[in-house]
């Protein structure tokens, strides 16, 4: 038992103790690491490790690292043993003392006061970083087209993880935009694997393009890994190229004075083109041309095929020929065709005209359309004129053949317009000021221009200038301006009143007396366009010349077949 002289004096010394401390004695508080783990391999990336701590009291401190076995191997405030209350704090870089570097481990740091608080934690030293093998990509090309065939690529790759905190990433990257899909992320698998279908980050289809695949791991410490390979998505049909002429920017290729030619061009695709295929019936029948393959690569193919125009008259009638073309690439689809262009296809069906210009433009026949084909000062003349095609310029000169029509003649006066099928309406209004007299019959010269330059001049068009019909002739009419007598069409010519006894002679535009039509009493005859031996006349203006009781009077129609 403890005498009570003995217990007074260990309470004084605990109360002196205590006295001492109150004044002297400091703690250490607040004591971190950041980052940790870390990593000093120089890459910048979390290369050190900040160590902090905070004095409550003045006091002498001695803040040491020690490795796994319990040695030194750094001390991070020599000569720095007396510090101030407050807030310290030193930088590791992962070198000892003798600034050898450390290797990878735990380690222990230990912040100790003179009067007796030690405080300390472990810190992490990695300079290893986890490890991606065998990044593959198969198939290395896809067809997301929903055929069933290709599909979809798998990306396979096995992760070696130091630690489970470990994290990868599976992204794939759009080259053109650098847009980044991320597929898969997770934590320390030793295998991972993962489809890719061809969508993009909002789940609409992804670009056809070459695509970079990154198989990417970090660890806590910030070492990284970065693998990457290439994945081909190609649902796109081959591009297509012509080799026009003479204008590489249009889609015509002209072909003068030939009923026949052959056209070229070349195909690419990244998947290769393994055939092109050409249609000159608007795609119901495709054949396939000549074609050589490229040397370079593989992926292009030339390409060449003949065209003839079945509807050409060599020197007589100008045609178009339309002609697509469509690639095949190489790639393996359900029914073996590859990816082919369509009209709705990026890039689409190649589409482009072979214009057979052979001839001149052809003159089939003109004929005046007014309802006594006589004219007047001031009359406006019309005339309606038949060609071998539509698309032509035309132009009419009523002054400058023979006698002419109207002496002030304006050829800016003259209005045309294209009718379609080869038929043109000509309408002018002769000068009131005219000195013509009458009665004249003129030609006039008819001038079409195809679009290639080629012009071509009719002058047998002829309108007759003449007085105003005898008072006595009143009512002669014909009913329709042209006909076609193959068809079986008649033109019926109205006699008008009193002419009773009419006689209809038909004359053609060289004069020459082709049919006589006997009226008797009727007051009205029809022409069936054939002559006196029962035969079609040829196709051409005509002029009938009417004579009655009441006087003469002459009126044209044209046979147009």
């Amino acid at each position: 038992m403890m005498s009570s002289r003995a217990a007074s004096q260990a309470l004084l010394a605990v109360i002196l103790l205590a006295a001492f401390c109150a004044v002297a004695c400091a703690d250490v508080t607040g004591l971190g690491a950041f980052p940790n783990p870390f990593s000093p391999n120089g890459d910048g990336v979390y290369d050190t490790v900040e160590i902090s701590y905070t004095l409550t009291e003045a006091d002498s401190v001695e803040a040491d690292i020690a490795d796994s076995l319990g040695a030194v191997v750094r001390n991070l405030n020599a000569g720095d043993w007396d510090q101030e209350a407050g807030p310290h704090s030193y930088v590791w870089d992962g070198l000892d003392d003798s600034t050898e570097q450390q290797p990878d481990g735990r380690y222990t740091l230990t912040v100790a006061t003179a009067s007796g608080d030690t405080a300390g934690l472990s810190l992490v030293l990695d300079r290893t970083a986890p490890e991606i093998r065998g990044l593959l990509v198969s198939p290395s090309r896809f067809t997301p087209d929903g055929d069933g065939v290709s599909d979809s690529t798998l990306v396979e790759f096995t992760l070696r993880s130091i630690e489970p905190t470990d994290r990868f990433w599976v992204e794939v990257t759009d080259p053109g935009d650098e847009s980044t899909l991320v597929l898969l992320t997770g934590t320390a698998l030793e295998s991972v694997s993962v489809f890719w279908t061809g969508d993009d980050q909002e789940g609409e289809a992804a670009a056809d393009t070459v695509y970079t695949v990154n198989a990417r791991t970090v660890d806590a410490a910030g070492n990284e890994d970065v693998e990457e390979t290439m994945v081909d998505l190609d649902v796109d049909p081959p591009a297509l190229f012509a080799m026009y002429s003479p204008d590489p920017d249009t889609t015509e290729i002209r072909v003068a004075a030939s009923a026949e030619t052959t056209v070229v061009g070349s195909a690419y695709d990244r998947a290769g083109v393994a055939y092109v295929m050409f249609s000159l019936d608007g795609g119901e029948t495709w054949t396939s041309p000549g074609a050589s393959r490229s040397a370079r690569d593989g992926t292009y193919l030339s390409w060449s095929g003949p065209v003839a125009c079945e509807a050409c008259t060599l020197g007589v009638r100008d045609d178009t020929t339309a002609v697509l073309v469509r690639g095949h690439d190489a790639t393996l689809t359900e029914d073996g065709l590859g990816h082919y262009n369509t009209e709705s296809s990026d890039p689409p069906v190649l589409s482009f005209d072979v214009v057979f210009d052979v001839a001149g433009p052809v003159h089939v026949s003109s004929y005046t359309d007014d309802d006594d084909a006589t004219y007047e000062n001031g009359q406006e003349i019309s005339i309606t004129s038949f060609w071998d095609a539509e698309g032509y310029t035309i132009e009419a000169d009523f002054s400058s053949v023979d006698s002419a029509v109207d002496s002030l003649f304006d050829m800016t006066d003259v209005l045309w317009e294209d009718k379609g099928d080869g038929r043109y309406s000509i309408d002018y209004t002769a000068s009131a000021g005219n000195s013509l007299v009458p009665v004249v019959d003129a030609a006039v010269a008819i001038r079409a221009t195809d679009p290639f330059g080629r012009a071509v001049t009719d002058t047998t068009v002829t309108v007759t200038v003449i007085e105003s019909a005898d008072d006595g002739v009143t009512g002669l009419s014909v009913d329709r301006n042209s006909f076609d007598p193959t068809e079986s069409e008649e033109v019926t010519i109205a006699l008008g009143e009193g002419a009773g006894g009419a006689t209809v002679d038909i004359y053609n535009l060289a004069g020459t007396l082709v049919r006589t039509l006997e009226a008797g009493s009727a007051d009205a005859v029809p022409w069936n366009g054939r002559n006196d031996s029962g035969e079609v006349a040829a196709s051409g203006v005509y002029f009938l010349h009417i004579t009655t009781s009441a006087g003469d009077a002459t009126l044209t129609v044209a046979i147009v077949k």
